[in-house]
């Protein structure tokens, strides 16, 4: 389920960075979605998880999930002191490249030797 909400976000942000915003309108765009986004990636948060998920397994999504709550966090701390519309579009490429990091992580590699 990780994969699917990463996925989402992954749209999401993608529309976000498609349209310039004035910091005032990045600064609503954090305050309209970011908690939500954070409560989307804690474990266990998604009624189609499966409860029978193991420790081990619940960190590791956990760990994967982490760099993107980290700018998460980082944008709801920071967006009141942004005042150019570089600086919102740079902590959305963060998050974007944060995000694209995580789906790597989860993605099977593919082995271009194998039939």
């Amino acid at each position: 389920m990780l994969q699917t909400r990463l996925e989402e976000m992954q749209t999401w942000i993608y529309r976000t960075l498609a349209t310039a915003r004035s910091p005032e309108a990045a600064y609503q765009v954090v305050c309209d979605d970011y908690n939500d986004k954070i409560q989307d990636l804690k474990f266990g948060s998604d009624p189609r998880e499966p409860e029978a998920a193991t420790e081990e397994e619940k960190q590791a999504a956990q760990d994967i999930a982490a760099p993107v709550l980290m700018v998460l966090r980082l944008g709801l701390t920071n967006c009141c002191l942004w005042n150019s519309d570089s600086q919102s579009q740079n902590h959305f490429s963060q998050l974007a490249r944060a995000i694209s990091g995580a789906l790597e992580k989860i993605k099977p590699k593919i082995d271009p030797h194998s039939d």
